[in-house]
């Protein structure tokens, strides 16, 4: 018999947006049509609606996947943003008592942002045109 091609399984999302705040996947239970996460703004568990989740959410891009859109370094970005010249997206956290910060999280208004962002820099000297 010939080997059959495997077929990839969807990725789970574990961040998302929802109502321009960062939320962590904490439960999915699909038979009672819930979901509970962790908002990381009010910083408390919510429940919501699965199907309701699944029509409204926006993506969380992490840093490497905002820098392959923008075609940017990833270190380039996060000089920027240390430097204050990005605005600092929101920020996922430990759900332990300590709190520690953890990676950033993109929604498609902050890349947008900071691709026009990158769009007035250059390398080099200025043109004598003035441009």
């Amino acid at each position: 018999m010939a080997k059959q091609k495997r077929t990839k399984t969807k990725q789970r999302i574990l961040y998302f947006f929802l109502n321009d705040a960062l939320h962590r996947v904490l439960k999915i239970k699909r038979s009672e049509d819930t979901i509970i996460a962790f908002n990381f703004v009010e910083g408390k568990r919510v429940a919501y609606n699965y199907s309701d989740v699944q029509k409204n959410k926006k993506h969380a891009y992490s840093i490497t996947e905002a820098a392959k859109i923008i075609n940017r370094h990833v270190d380039t970005i996060k000089r920027h943003l240390r430097s204050g010249d990005l605005e600092r997206p929101q920020r996922a956290y430990s759900l332990d008592n300590n709190n520690t910060f953890g990676r950033y999280y993109f929604n498609e208004s902050d890349i947008r942002k900071m691709r026009e962002f990158f769009k007035t820099i250059h390398i080099g000297r200025p043109r004598n045109d003035g441009e």
